[in-house]
């Protein structure tokens, strides 16, 4: 009895203290997010680089400062040099994209007077006389697409590294973010937070770093998880089990895959047809329509490569699968008496180009290669002495590729295929004695329920996106898409005005 309620005592003690310190981690990741949002406010207006710079170094400084530390953060948490880059890179050119005409989300009746959205071509400009329901569906609409094209085209580039699918989603909450900004009237002194539009930014700046905070330390735990497994007996999580892969893996479906791509390419489509209505738009301001314009090509462009590259290379897993599959029916359709291959007949007559007592062409290369001692020095070691022959010409890779997922499987005792202490530097041996203890600590899978959390809200906010989308199309049909003092007399090539 007194064994019973010491062990009840312990877990009690160790699930207190494993709470405390998971929402301890937690609170310091939101802590350590609100320096995007500052960085993030000062791009916005804190900081005004125009009272020293020119028009060009200004801008270029101001978006440099929220993308280079924000690609700066991915790389460091990531340990990865190309998802850093894409961050920086896309991040810099998708902050060249104006948002002030959708920003107040309803709340600015006079809006009507500012130059064209970029997405007016969809939901129409405002007119005079539209109330605040009107007013909301049009520019939460607009300041959603306008936050796929931060995340969209880099989410993409994620998703393919392993950072999953919810970043290139999560820009459909700007609408969200930016209407919990316009209702937050604080009395704060000083001119960080001078009105509804400063604590937006510093909002959408928070939540940018969080979400790929929180998507970084769920790839390195699992990335962490299948190292240390493969090293050592003590771990407890098995990352190679069906629902440890659910958890941390990103589109683990083919239908989710399907559909993840299609709405990559909706996106795209709303892209092109973005750019191509911003083009015939005139502006007073030929600076500000230059910067905008540059970060949608620049955002169709690098999505365009993504999509491109994702689908090329399906295509190309396609062709592979399919002549791998025609050429093992051409193989099972030989009679099993005939040990003679098609293509080492003779045109017209039966000789063999191979003599039969050294090789066999129905096996795989190497032992089909006419030097059967070529083929010999390609067999993998078994007595598990270290061959000096490149991994890609053994013939058991295939075997040890198709049992990644399951080391067990072909290793019932899983310490057989563990590499002994000598093989591992003193530093990672010390990491793999220090990881089953914050194993036990912390609960660190934490990490993908919150990313998959941060998915949910995205659908969600998609779902909603698309709703007021379309009853902005069709309540707002008769509307007008250009500025009425602007038009362009677009099939007889005239401008009927000119820029002043």
């Amino acid at each position: 009895m007194d064994n019973g309620m010491a062990l009840r005592e312990k877990a009690a003690f160790i699930f207190i203290v494993r709470l405390n310190l998971t929402l301890g981690i937690l609170i310091a990741i939101i802590g350590f997010a609100g320096l995007g949002g500052f960085l993030n406010r000062c791009r916005g207006g804190f900081i005004n680089f125009g009272e020293f710079l020119d028009y060009w170094p200004a801008h270029i400084l101001s978006r440099q400062i929220f993308s280079f530390f924000t690609g700066l953060l991915v790389l460091i948490l990531s340990f990865r040099w190309r998802a850093g880059l894409v961050v920086w890179l896309l991040t810099q050119w998708s902050l060249f994209v104006g948002w002030g005409t959708y920003m107040n989300i309803g709340s600015a009746p006079g809006n009507y007077e500012s130059r064209e959205g970029i997405f007016d071509w969809l939901l129409r400009r405002q007119e005079e006389d539209w109330n605040y329901t009107h007013r909301f569906a049009r520019e939460y609409s607009g300041m959603c697409l306008r936050g796929l094209v931060w995340t969209a085209p880099q989410g993409y580039a994620l998703q393919q590294l392993g950072f999953g699918w919810q970043y290139s989603l999560t820009g459909s909450l700007m609408g969200a973010v930016y209407f919990a900004g316009s209702k937050s009237h604080f009395n704060v002194s000083g001119n960080f937070f001078n009105g509804t539009i400063s604590f937006s930014e510093f909002y959408w700046g928070t939540w940018v770093w969080f979400v790929l905070i929180i998507s970084c330390l769920t790839q390195v735990v699992y990335s962490t998880r299948k190292w240390v497994y493969s090293r050592s007996t003590s771990v407890i999580h098995n990352p190679y089990l069906r629902w440890e892969r659910l958890k941390y893996e990103s589109l683990n479906y083919s239908i989710s895959q399907v559909l993840y791509n299609l709405f990559m390419v909706a996106v795209w489509l709303v892209f092109a047809a973005t750019c191509v209505f911003y083009s015939l738009i005139v502006q007073t301001d030929i600076r500000n329509k230059g910067q905008t314009f540059f970060g949608l090509f620049m955002s169709l462009v690098s999505l365009t490569f993504f999509i491109a590259f994702v689908w090329g290379m399906a295509y190309t897993r396609w062709i592979f699968k399919k002549s791998r599959r025609d050429q093992v029916e051409h193989i099972s359709r030989k009679p099993h008496s005939s040990r003679m291959n098609d293509i080492d007949r003779l045109e017209g007559g039966g000789n063999l180009l191979y003599d039969p007592g050294e090789t066999d062409p129905l096996l795989p290369w190497p032992y089909s290669h006419p030097d059967k001692v070529f083929a010999e020095r390609r067999r993998s070691p078994t007595d598990g002495s270290r061959s000096s022959t490149p991994l890609s010409y053994s013939p058991s890779l295939v075997h040890l590729r198709g049992t990644q997922h399951n080391p067990n499987k072909s290793f019932p005792a899983r310490q057989q295929s563990l590499p002994v202490r000598q093989q591992l530097s003193s530093s990672a041996y010390a990491f793999i004695l220090i990881w089953p203890t914050i194993e036990k600590w912390v609960c660190l899978d934490m990490f993908p329920w919150i990313r998959h959390l941060i998915g949910l809200l995205s659908i969600f906010s998609t779902i909603m996106m698309i709703v007021l989308c379309c009853i902005a199309v069709i309540v707002d049909m008769g509307a007008p898409t250009f500025d009425p003092q602007y038009y362009v007399c677009v099939n007889n090539s005239v401008w009927n005005n000119t820029y002043t």
